[in-house]
């Protein structure tokens, strides 16, 4: 049976009941979406971590310390089907990627693929983390507020460690 939104948050707040650790690490499926060119993976993918779709996806949570199942479902949290996470877990799938949509004909399509997910509860950022006094001059407060190349150079920073920031393949003059 598939945790609920409330499940899900008391079992990572509570922690371990064996150990009272409250290092976890969840398991889950979730969504990815991947852009597409004529058949051809066109871009960066992104996945469904938030809020339910996480939770919905989620068939294990362990304890890091102790390593003790705090959850495990093995049945498909998005059917239900009986010793759906071994299946899903064992191989790859054999469909192909169409490379026009059939009602439209477009070449510009997104494929979305269940794929699997570790997440360790515990980790975050770190208040003295490379780049976390410009993150904290950012103005997240609503759409286009912070600079975008600051924005960018830190992201690139969290993603590409010790790589140096390619320049801007397109811009726009920033002026606030």
């Amino acid at each position: 049976m598939p945790l609920s939104e409330e499940a899900f948050t008391a079992l990572v707040d509570a922690g371990c009941d064996g150990c009272g650790a409250k290092k976890l690490t969840v398991l889950a499926i979730v969504a990815e979406k991947v852009p597409l060119l004529n058949g051809e993976i066109f871009g960066d993918p992104s996945w469904g971590y938030k809020g339910e779709d996480l939770v919905r996806g989620t068939y294990r949570v362990v304890c890091n310390a102790c390593k003790k199942d705090l959850f495990l479902s093995t049945s498909c949290p998005h059917c239900g089907a009986a010793g759906g996470i071994e299946r899903a877990l064992e191989g790859e799938n054999a469909f192909l990627l169409p490379r026009a949509c059939a009602g439209c004909g477009s070449r510009q399509l997104s494929a979305l693929a269940l794929v699997p997910a570790r997440i360790d509860v515990a980790e975050k950022n770190k208040a003295t983390g490379s780049d976390a006094e410009a993150s904290a001059q950012l103005d997240l407060s609503g759409y286009d507020r912070c600079d975008p190349a600051v924005l960018n150079g830190i992201l690139w920073h969290i993603c590409k460690p010790g790589e140096p920031l390619p320049p801007p393949v397109r811009s726009i003059h920033w002026s606030q």
